[in-house]
């Protein structure tokens, strides 16, 4: 038999789940159908990665940035302060797999260019940076949070 309690507790559930925000952690993914955006202060993330096996170049980063249709439009390539405030030290791979679960241990792209012109990437395995040039990168789309 069901105690008051029990019932109390899993009404609670229920209301939580409709936007998960994740244990000691500043992230609240935001519920949808299919498609699901996490909030991070002033921006949004793309969720889960669209870009299949990566992208080649800034370029193709920006196209697939710009056609990206999650809760509405917007979506822009991150800048490398933007896409390094997800890393998280702390852990191993650095960044939050209960907000980002797919986030694979690979290079990311960015909007900021280092020296000779070449992209700054983010890699979520070591959590560090570095201006690179590679054959495929990865791109984690944000977006500015419209004001209400």
């Amino acid at each position: 038999m069901t105690q008051p309690y029990q019932l109390v507790f899993i009404a609670f559930a229920l209301i939580l789940s409709s936007a998960q925000v994740h244990a000691a952690s500043r992230f609240v993914v935001m519920p949808a159908k299919k498609d699901q955006v996490v909030v991070d202060g002033k921006v949004e993330w793309q969720r889960v990665l669209t870009d299949g096996k990566g992208v080649k170049d800034l370029a193709a980063a920006t196209k697939h940035c710009s056609k990206l249709k999650l809760q509405g439009k917007g979506w822009r390539v991150p800048t490398l302060d933007e896409l390094m405030s997800l890393v998280e030290k702390e852990i191993v791979p650095t960044i939050d797999k209960g907000a980002f679960p797919d986030t694979p241990l690979r290079h990311f792209m960015t909007s900021s260019m280092g020296e000779g012109g070449k992209p700054w990437l983010v890699n979520f395995h070591y959590g560090n940076k570095s201006p690179e040039t590679l054959d495929l990168l990865r791109v984690r789309c944000v977006r500015d949070v419209k004001p209400k």
